[in-house]
């Protein structure tokens, strides 16, 4: 909406500046305002009273046209910085999805790797496997059941040597003896690897001692 309205000009404005509204037959200015429609202002113009109202209009309209460029510049940078921080947030959307992905196969991989730990082979009760598993570990070299019962100082006779064999297949089952061929049986060797670098192999493979007590079967 525009709208003009003269007044009369003060007694020191210069005469330069003001006129005669030939209409209103008042000596001063001429103002004009243009409002939107809540009637808040939007341009300012401040005319001698003896312009013509067209002129106001247009000084008015002019004011307009440079407030809606101005505006319209800014509404477009505004646009375009938000297509850009659209781009940019879409982006680092898409690096933190690649990261979530990353991070769920590594664990997945990690876990996957994970073999269980393998229990240790598990002792029979009876004392006999015991005093067996000491008898290797002091003459540490592969035994046959009938070399068993002349360490154990049994009667080197079929039941003994038979009983002594059934214990041997047993350890073997659980782990705690290997049966290198048929009838001869040793505990398992470490892998090279495994060995601790100052440790040396048994510096008498050939050591043999017997136990002091003797055990019945």
């Amino acid at each position: 909406m525009l709208d003009t309205q003269s007044v009369h000009a003060a007694a020191g404005v210069p005469s330069g500046t003001t006129g005669r509204d030939a209409g209103k037959k008042v000596p001063g200015r001429k103002r004009g305002l243009a409002v939107d429609v809540l009637g808040l202002v939007i341009a300012v113009v401040a005319l001698a009273a003896s312009a013509h109202e067209n002129t106001a209009g247009i000084a008015l309209l002019d004011k307009i046209d440079a407030r809606e460029a101005a505006l319209t510049c800014e509404a477009e940078h505004t646009r375009a910085r938000i297509d850009e921080l659209t781009a940019r947030l879409h982006e680092l959307d898409q690096a933190i999805d690649h990261l979530r992905i990353t991070r769920k196969t590594l664990v997945s991989l990690a876990e996957d790797d994970t073999e269980p730990a393998t229990p240790p082979p598990s002792m029979p009760d009876h004392s006999a496997y015991q005093q067996i598993l000491t008898v290797f570990a002091d003459v540490d070299r592969p035994l046959r059941a009938r070399d068993l019962c002349q360490a154990l100082d049994l009667p080197i006779v079929s039941k003994n040597t038979e009983n002594i064999r059934s214990k041997l297949k047993r350890l073997v089952s659980r782990g705690i003896l290997v049966e290198t061929e048929p009838g001869l049986f040793t505990q398992p060797r470490p892998s090279p690897s495994s060995r601790p670098p100052d440790q040396p192999a048994s510096s008498n493979p050939n050591d043999e001692r017997g136990i002091n007590s003797r055990t019945t079967l």
